[in-house]
């Protein structure tokens, strides 16, 4: 073999170790990426889990008013049937301390 055969050999080695290390150097980078993005994904997991855990407080506020909400509107009807009984006795007791009953 001749010098010139070796360089040849040799260069063609230096080629391949490049392209090597630029391929090594690329997927050092996807794995980086990859990397950010599971983590921005384990964030919005948790930040979804967050918000589930709202919505069913949420839910069992909403069932809790809507269980009371007849007794509210019953008892809201006896707060005005006793306004209205309040300005019925003042109106009797101003018309008979006018002297017109």
């Amino acid at each position: 073999m001749s010098v010139d055969v070796i360089q040849e050999a040799l260069e063609s080695v230096r080629d391949d170790i490049r392209e090597i290390k630029s391929a090594i150097s690329k997927m050092a980078e996807a794995v980086v990426r990859l990397a950010v993005l599971e983590e921005k994904q384990s964030t919005q997991a948790q930040a979804q889990e967050r918000a589930f855990g709202a919505i069913s407080k949420l839910e069992a506020r909403v069932r809790d008013l809507e269980q009371s909400q007849p007794v509210q509107k019953l008892t809201a009807g006896w707060v005005v049937s006793a306004v209205w009984c309040a300005v019925g006795v003042l109106a009797t007791l101003a018309l008979k301390s006018a002297g017109v009953l």
